[in-house]
């Protein structure tokens, strides 16, 4: 594996009353968005608080390691906050260690995008020319216009 690069981890710090009245109040049914509004903290706060109370920690120490792991579980369709939530790090810690194992930007992978696929180019729609066209009326008199207006059953 190649060296990783340097990153500053900094711990994850979340109100652990905050993270057990959002468990109580999930545990009774209510919405995030109801949790949200009754503490008083936007719905992501909210969310976040959740996954802090949910989420099995998981404690590495060395640095590379936690970067490699952090790729390994964001390849996996892992989401930044569940991965702080996971390892006990900001999220900034984590895309920083995904920068450091990856040398890409950590949006270079959303696993909530999908990839295009190339549609080809539709073929432009043929017509017949007037001429065709008249003479294909003469032909079923049933189709025009004029003799529809003279049936008995249209009147």
């Amino acid at each position: 594996m190649p060296a990783v690069k340097e990153y500053k981890i900094k711990a994850l710090t979340f109100d652990p009353k905050l993270v057990a009245q959002v468990m109580r109040r999930r545990a009774d049914g209510e919405s995030l968005g109801t949790i949200a509004k009754a503490l008083s903290v936007s719905p992501g706060k909210a969310a976040m608080a959740e996954l802090v109370g949910t989420t099995e920690r998981v404690a590495i120490d060395d640095p590379a390691k936690l970067a490699r792991q952090v790729v390994k579980d964001r390849k996996a369709s892992a989401s930044w906050g569940l991965l702080a939530a996971r390892y006990a790090v900001t999220e900034g810690t984590c895309r920083a260690a995904y920068e450091a194992a990856t040398g890409q930007p950590y949006s270079a992978l959303d696993y909530r995008r999908k990839a295009e696929v190339a549609k080809p180019a539709p073929s432009p729609i043929k017509r017949a020319s007037v001429k065709a066209t008249r003479a294909l009326a003469k032909q079923s008199p049933a189709a025009s216009p004029a003799a529809k207006a003279s049936t008995p059953a249209a009147a």
